[in-house]
């Protein structure tokens, strides 16, 4: 009975470990994966140029107020 009980427990908790994992993917990762595809090659191509390409711009907004404001509130950097 004790052992239907701990991976009873054992299951629940992989759950929502699961779905915790996958929250943080849908908002973090996955929205920026398009934003790379389209601005990774013209960061390339302009690199040392003072030049932003348009496909830049939507990468850049998610960094600098998506990325930057969750490692800032969860302490991993300082300003």
């Amino acid at each position: 009975m004790e052992n239907i009980l701990m991976s009873c427990l054992l299951f629940v908790v992989s759950f929502l470990f699961f779905t915790f994992i996958l929250i943080l993917l849908l908002v973090f990762f996955i929205p920026i994966l398009p934003v790379m595809l389209l601005a990774f090659p013209m960061t390339v191509l302009n690199a040392g140029t003072s030049k932003i390409h348009w496909t830049q711009k939507p990468y850049l907004w998610y960094f600098n107020n998506v990325w930057l404001n969750f490692i800032y509130t969860s302490k991993i950097s300082k300003k």
